[in-house]
């Protein structure tokens, strides 16, 4: 298009002095904003026109805009844009002083946007082109642009003027006004207004007021639109790393705290941190700390805190804190153990008077501690002392087994299908130390058979401490001594072997040899897992209550303190049908030790199962009459028929004689010298169980036991059968053996002198009656030293006797046999 053609365009859309042009008359940079902000139709009425000696046409007129009606315009401009030659426009229009932005923008309505006044009319200059600074005007982009220079905001502060260098009523704010995309209706204006800014001197800030559109984001995803009016402050942290902190216009003396507007989007360098004056300090604090961030981070948030009070000493006392939150990159972890770290670090960084000499730093760090896969907690610490608090995201939960995969050195064996929650603990990375805490989110229940146990409440505690100096020195030793006994003849025998292939791979037996302090030497890591246990019957409403504790990391058992009961009440809470023979004293179990661990199966049970045992030992009360303490030890569990008993009561540490029983000595003469110890009953339901060997058994119990009651003594030899040493060196007394079976005829009594292998002279000496076999076995063996007969040193001759007696259909049979 020439001029000539633009002005014949005119001329055509000219009637009666008045200008009608459509979008379609304007360019591809014009038409649009014609169609936006006009209505599709530039319309001036009373139209005067002029036209410049380069062809652009000037108008003069009355025009409309944004809901304005009727207002004079001096200064609009068609001419022809260099880009293609056709129509641009640019529209001038002054607005009254009583306008608002709710006039023309209705989204902007009770906002602190809509509440600013003017002193003069301000300016909407609508340009297709971009146009340089003049007459007072700012120098425009393509699009709509406010412009006023007599802003007055509402309830400002006056103290502002000295930050932003402007006397009251003269406030400039000019910016772009777009409109967001979408439908009509869902569209909305994008304001963005500035005043000029002031370098401050420090900090590199900059400060000026902003006013336009913002848009929030609420921690679940929801995004509000607001149209403040803002004290605004833009920070060079350091050459390319700027960021912008801003708060409401402040209209009181209060301090006031600008936070994060606008932030970097890409990490920056830590050295931007630590050269600037907001955050250098702070950030080296840190670092000395040992909790470095890297070479890089993300600025994630920031602040600015200002006294207006102190303004008059100057922006350097004013400025009272700056506070810096930043996140390293994936790479970085503060390491709490081996493969036990705090990841997805960052730090919070407040420097207190950070322009003065009196400068004070606060550090705060924060992280992830991963406790399982499945399960990470948040990680917040001040440093120092630089011990992190550790707080469950949300409510998630994670096995137990998993947890401690994760943080002891070695997984135990044993342990239960339990789910844990409410997770909580520390952690310091420069010690090494941590702390964990959980619920068990569930009850759960071990069967014992007819009965269970029941657990409530559980909990678990975990934490990893450093050792004392001087139980890392006895371990040491332990160690030391320990490679000392290993080492013996055979290390001797291949000292040179090991030495020769040593030199072979070039190197020396020192530096081959495996360190000898693992991952763990200088610290531990213990726990317990505790619960109240109910023991009772399968479905029953009776129990017997008392806190377990499984303690970490050893192999799974539940130990507790049984409260004290009798043994009956105890074997009817088993759902155990144990009859105990008439006459029987009470035996009342007192501080009882109760455990419960995983055991094997017995004969007809799945092997692949897991079978739990419930372990008790006591001292215990035998009767009324009874002077001295009595010890028992038993276990219940699962069996074919559903619960099994087994338990052992006997003297501990003390023995008794017939002649110390008054009235005795004189009537039972040489029995009266004999003396019983190591004497004991015990019990069992079934066939094959073997006590626990912690429980310190005495050698009078049988290994094994079955089902019946087994009576068990040592009969000391006392004067009338001292003989029997001369005969049995190394023994002190004969031990009398007796299983009663329901059927009597079942049982068993034995009667032994001495061990097996007991040196030279006479072995064990055996008497065994089985009623039901209706027979009686004795046997015995003699170990002679031919040494003494000239032979050559431990040169010996074993003879070995037995014999039997058996009744028959036809009478009493005898056998003997020797070797």
């Amino acid at each position: 298009m020439h001029v000539q053609e633009l002005d014949a365009l005119l001329a055509r859309r000219t009637t009666d002095r008045t200008i009608s042009l459509s979008s379609d008359d304007f360019g591809s940079a014009a038409a649009p904003l014609v169609t936006e902000w006009l209505g599709g139709t530039l319309t001036v009425t009373a139209v005067r026109r002029d036209t410049r000696p380069d062809g652009t046409v000037v108008l003069d007129g009355t025009t409309s805009l944004l809901g304005v009606k009727d207002r004079p315009v001096t200064g609009i401009e068609i001419g022809l844009d260099p880009a293609d030659q056709r129509p641009s426009l640019y529209l001038p229009f002054t607005l009254p002083t009583s306008w608002n932005f709710a006039a023309s923008f209705p989204e902007t309505e009770e906002s602190d946007l809509a509440r600013l006044g003017f002193a003069a009319e301000p300016e909407l200059l609508l340009s297709s082109t971009v146009r340089s600074a003049a007459d007072g005007r700012p120098a425009l982009l393509p699009g709509l642009t406010f412009h006023g220079v007599a802003v007055t905001p509402s309830d400002a502060a006056e103290w502002l003027g000295e930050l932003i260098s402007v006397a009251p009523g003269s406030l400039t704010l000019t910016g772009p006004v777009t409109r967001t995309p979408g439908p009509k209706d869902k569209r909305r204006a994008d304001i963005a207004l500035t005043s000029p800014a002031r370098g401050a001197g420090v900090l590199g800030a900059s400060f000026r007021v902003w006013a336009g559109s913002r848009t929030t984001t609420a921690a679940d995803g929801t995004t509000t639109v607001s149209y403040p009016v803002r004290l605004r402050v833009d920070l060079a942290l350091a050459p390319g790393t700027t960021a912008t902190v801003g708060t409401p216009l402040p209209s009181g003396t209060e301090k006031v705290t600008l936070t994060a507007d606008v932030l970097p989007d890409e990490p920056q360098p830590a050295a931007a941190l630590a050269s600037w004056d907001g955050s250098g300090s702070a950030l080296r604090h840190l670092t000395d700390q040992g909790f470095g961030l890297g070479d890089s981070v993300l600025l994630t948030e920031l602040s600015l805190v200002i006294d207006p009070d102190k303004l008059g000493d100057g922006l350097k006392e004013a400025v009272t804190e700056v506070t810096v939150k930043a996140s390293a990159r994936p790479t970085v972890a503060w390491t709490v153990a081996e493969s036990v770290a705090v990841t997805e670090v960052g730090a919070e960084l407040t420097v207190t008077r950070p322009l003065t000499r009196k400068r004070g730093a606060t550090v705060s760090g924060y992280g992830t501690f991963t406790v399982t896969p499945a399960l990470h907690m948040t990680a917040s610490a001040l440093n120092p002392p630089g011990t992190f608090r550790l707080a469950q995201r949300e409510d998630t939960t994670a096995k137990l087994a998993d947890v401690l995969a994760g943080l002891l050195p070695s997984v135990p064996a044993g342990i239960p299908d339990l789910t844990l929650s409410e997770f909580s603990g520390s952690a310091t990375p420069r010690t090494g130390e941590y702390s964990l805490a959980a619920k068990v989110a569930t009850s759960w229940a071990l069967s014992l058979g007819a009965a269970e146990v029941e657990l409530t409440g559980g909990k678990l505690k975990l934490e990893r401490k450093k050792k004392e100096e001087k139980e890392e020195k006895k371990e040491k030793e332990e160690k030391e001594e320990e490679g000392k006994e290993g080492g013996g003849e055979q290390g001797e025998a291949q000292e040179n072997e090991e030495g020769n292939e040593a030199e072979k791979e070039g190197g020396t037996e020192e530096a081959a040899a495996e360190p000898a302090d693992g991952p763990e030497a200088s610290h531990t890591v213990t726990g317990t897992v505790s619960a109240t246990a109910k023991l009772g019957p399968v479905g029953g409403d009776e129990t017997v209550d008392f806190t377990a504790t499984w303690t970490l990391p050893k192999t799974f058992a539940l130990e507790g303190t049984f409260p004290e009961l009798e043994l009956t009440d105890l074997l009817e809470h088993l759902s155990c049908p144990l009859e105990l023979p008439g006459g029987t004293p009470a035996v009342v179990l007192k501080k009882s030790k109760a455990t419960l661990r995983a055991g094997k199966a017995m004969a007809g049970q799945p092997a692949s199962e897991v079978h739990y045992e419930f372990g008790l030992s006591s001292d215990v009360a035998f009767g009324t009459r009874t002077q001295h303490v009595l010890a028992l030890t038993g276990k219940a569990g699962r069996s074919t028929e559903g619960t099994f008993f087994a338990a052992a009561l006997w003297q501990r540490d003390w023995s008794w004689s017939p002649k110390d029983v008054e009235g005795w000595g004189d009537v039972l003469g040489v029995l009266g010298d004999l003396t019983f110890s190591k004497s004991g009953l015990a019990v069992c339901t079934a066939d094959g169980v073997t006590l626990d060997a912690d429980a310190k058994l005495p050698d009078t119990l049988p290994k094994t036991l079955d089902r019946g009651l087994t009576f068990f003594t040592e009969v000391g030899y006392g004067e009338p059968l001292a003989f029997l040493r001369q005969i049995f060196p190394d023994t002190e007394g004969i031990r009398l053996r007796a299983r009663l079976a329901r059927s009597i005829a079942d049982s068993e009594f034995t009667a032994l002198i001495g061990e097996e292998d007991t040196g030279t002279g006479f072995g064990a000496l055996r008497l065994t009656i089985v009623p039901k076999k209706r027979k009686i076995e004795l046997s015995t063996s003699f170990l002679l030293d031919l040494s003494t007969f000239g032979s050559p040193s431990g040169t010996s001759l074993r003879f070995v006797a037995a014999g039997s007696a058996e009744k028959t259909d036809l009478g009493w049979s005898l056998g003997s046999a020797s070797s």
